[in-house]
């Protein structure tokens, strides 16, 4: 799950998810600026990524 600023990121008709969970911008502008956040968990742990992007 992709997180920007700490909500949830639904902006589908400028964002997508590859198959690899990697995260794609599209049309980028000032109000993608920000820390995003991908959050990865199952029974046995949790991971979390952080991404700062400056524009």
């Amino acid at each position: 799950m992709w997180r920007h600023q700490g909500r949830d990121d639904r902006r589908a008709e400028r964002t997508s998810i590859r198959p690899d969970n990697s995260l794609v911008l599209l049309d980028v502008s000032r109000d993608d600026v920000g820390l995003y956040t991908c959050i990865q968990d199952n029974d046995a742990h949790e991971v979390i990524n952080v991404v700062n992007v400056l524009h």
